[in-house]
């Protein structure tokens, strides 16, 4: 018994440690192109996985469409219950036209960089039909799991 306790705790470590892991972060930043300066954010895909490659296939950038309630909240943990971290949010339709930068491979603790800049953020948030100006980047790799970042409110900066 306790050689088969200790056998699967070595195979949850092996399993633990080889199992893609990615972090999705969205800062401001400000970069410069030919001489000229652009305000926006950057969204930073991240591999924290010491020896597995991912390959991503598909970035979204979510924003809010309505308000959130606590009742509201609830039916939607009842209906989607995988997937309660995104009530409230729907995905923008540009996150298509930029996505093929990052369908790359992403060594381990590598990272990809997308840079966004304010005239294309006032872009998606004209479909924002919410009070809050609050966006969210998700990420998919090949096997469909999912990464998200936490709410990054876009008021400080438009």
């Amino acid at each position: 018994m306790i050689i088969s306790c200790v056998a699967m705790y070595i195979a949850y470590l092996s399993y633990s440690k080889t199992n893609a892991k990615h972090k999705v972060e969205i800062v401001t930043a400000t970069i410069t192109e030919n001489g000229e300066t652009k305000n926006g954010i950057v969204i930073s895909v991240k591999n924290s996985s010491p020896t597995t490659t991912m390959h991503l296939t598909s970035l979204a950038i979510l924003h809010r469409y309505k308000e959130r309630t606590p009742i509201g909240k609830i039916k939607y943990v009842l209906k989607y219950y995988r997937q309660y971290y995104s009530y409230g949010f729907a995905t923008s339709s540009y996150c298509h036209k930029k996505s093929k930068d990052l369908q790359k491979p992403l060594e381990s603790y590598k990272s990809h960089e997308l840079f966004i800049s304010n005239d294309e953020l006032e872009e998606i948030m004209k479909h924002c039909h919410s009070k809050d100006k609050q966006i969210r980047a998700s990420v998919q790799d090949q096997l469909w799991r999912n990464s998200y970042s936490n709410i990054f409110d876009c008021k400080e900066i438009l």
